[in-house]
């Protein structure tokens, strides 16, 4: 599992952490987990990643 900040999207308020579970083919969009509002999608452009995240190591989903 990785961990990421939103920086806007959707109902995630800025800033807010969720659990990266997987990836699109393209890796333009994350799929996501976040205790309160359950199982998502957002938008790569809107995620900062932890500093050295392997790409690699995200599923596919």
């Amino acid at each position: 599992m990785m961990a990421w900040t939103v920086r806007s999207s959707g109902e995630l308020a800025a800033g807010a952490d969720a659990t990266l579970y997987g990836r699109n083919d393209a890796s333009t969009w994350w799929s996501v987990l976040d205790a309160g509002l359950g199982w998502g999608w957002v938008r790569a452009g809107d995620v900062a990643l932890q500093p050295g995240t392997d790409l690699d190591r995200i599923p596919l989903r």
